[in-house]
């Protein structure tokens, strides 16, 4: 880059000769050895423009340091000036700002919140020093609070992401709190697993695995796996490239950490095949159930929450409701023409943590007898099931399905169904645009998963 030189006029005091101010420091060195620019500015006053207005902003500036009242033109000066005092900005706020004491969280939590070090206006334009904001403790908000976005965090990430990628290195984020809390817990549970390991996919982390269960656990944050960065068949992929290696992969959705944890907790427990309570379907009864029922049932149980069903069979142990399994007509969402005596199998599950040894085999026996099917077709979520359960009650494999979208706003997800087409034409949507464009302006992003393992049953 080019210089750029000075070329304010200036009169030497010393003899009178007309200079650039851009050349005056060589003047001085060469015809006044014994004067500095330090020297002439203490004798006959500064000279260089830059620091004249400098000098202009800092008389005109109310920013003073508390240690040693020098005033100051800038709150960045002032950062730089208190390490003279052997202060950094975090110490000199807490003295100064806040009395001494570390400020913590509003919410009560007791939790001591970052200082940062630019500050912020508040509503009157007056620079305040804030205190950072917690994530999840909206009670915080207040005046010397900052406070971001859901979209201003990601747009600084994603900031972040292309400054790593144009300078050549690989983005690799810290750690998220989800991420750590799910970690945290498994190791409450089970012992092995290790963080962030990337010895099995060529350098390709995995975010939680244990080699000697052969099991891995990806967290799946919303916007950074949506199709902004994922492709449609990024999760199928790593999916099966851990199937070929002999491991099971589960996935585990932001949504589904935010709304449903202790749904999580009791699955992953499953997985791990640890804690618990064990009880046996010999010593339950079965009987059908109402809607209103199987809805609160599969509502706290199953991470898919309840769905439409016409049959809904129930185990009960000690008059307790602790396993349930429904069934409906074939679905036409899935490419099935709903048929007399063919069914699907919906929904199934059991209490959180616990396990009801035969109840699968128990509830579908039930309804075998009861409606004489000729056929029975279900769907495991290839994200976390690999479907041992079929195997068990006499189902075979068929196949498995492509992946297919969610469409996803802040940390929910929503079944695409409820936005096709037609939906969002009858919304003012305009009909010369596809679904995808339409959703994208309305501010959705669309999320791939790994599909579904489909299977059947046949009477023998």
């Amino acid at each position: 880059m080019k210089r750029v030189v000075d070329k304010t006029p200036i009169i030497c005091k010393i003899c009178y000769r007309h200079l650039n101010v851009g050349g005056f420091r060589t003047h001085l060195q060469m015809k006044h050895p014994d004067y500095d620019t330090d020297r002439y500015v203490s004798e006959f006053g500064e000279f260089r423009p830059k620091k004249l207005k400098h000098i202009e902003n800092t008389n005109k500036s109310d920013i003073v340091c508390e240690e040693c009242n020098k005033k100051m033109a800038t709150h960045k000066e002032l950062m730089h000036h208190i390490r003279v005092h052997n202060m950094n900005y975090e110490q000199y706020h807490i003295k100064y700002k806040f009395g001494g004491i570390h400020p913590v969280c509003k919410c009560g939590c007791g939790v001591k919140v970052k200082i940062i070090k630019g500050g912020i206006l508040d509503d009157t334009g007056k620079r305040v020093f804030a205190r950072d904001f917690i994530t999840g403790h909206n009670t915080c908000m207040s005046i010397g609070v900052q406070t971001r976005t859901f979209e201003s965090r990601m747009k600084m990430r994603e900031s972040a992401i292309k400054r790593m990628e144009r300078d050549g290195n690989r983005f690799s984020p810290k750690t998220s709190s989800a991420q750590r809390e799910i970690y945290e817990f498994i190791q409450s549970i089970s012992d092995g697993f290790m963080e962030q390991d990337t010895s099995l996919l060529y350098g390709r982390e995995i975010d939680i695995v244990n080699h000697e269960k052969k099991i891995g656990i990806e967290y799946n944050g919303l916007y950074f796996h949506s199709d902004i960065y994922r492709d449609r068949k990024y999760h199928l992929s790593k999916l099966k490239e851990m199937e070929k290696l002999g491991y099971r992969l589960v996935y585990i959705w932001e949504d589904w950490w935010v709304r449903k944890k202790e749904i999580v907790k009791s699955m992953l427990s499953s997985v791990l095949s640890v804690g618990g309570t064990k009880i046996y379907a010999r010593k339950c009864d079965v009987r059908e159930i109402t809607d209103e029922s199987a809805r609160i049932f599969l509502g706290k149980n199953h991470i898919q929450g309840p769905s439409v069903s016409k049959i809904r069979i129930g185990l009960f142990y000690n008059e307790e409701l602790v396993s349930v399994m429904t069934f409906g007509k074939l679905r036409a969402t899935l490419g099935s023409k709903s048929k007399e005596g063919h069914w699907e199998m919906m929904r199934f599950c059991s209490s959180l943590n616990t396990t009801v040894v035969g109840g699968a085999s128990k509830l579908f026996s039930f309804f075998i007898k009861k409606y004489n099917p000729i056929c029975v077709i279900s769907f495991a979520n290839r994200d976390w099931s690999v479907g041992n359960v079929y195997d068990k009650i006499g189902f075979k494999l068929l196949g498995a399905t492509e992946p297919g979208y969610f469409y996803a706003k802040g940390k929910r997800r929503f079944n695409r169904s409820m936005f096709t087409k037609h939906k969002l034409i009858e919304s003012g949507a305009d009909k010369a645009k596809t679904e995808s464009i339409i959703m994208k302006e309305r501010g959705y992003m669309k999320i791939w998963d790994t599909g579904n393992i489909k299977f059947e049953w046949k009477p023998k």
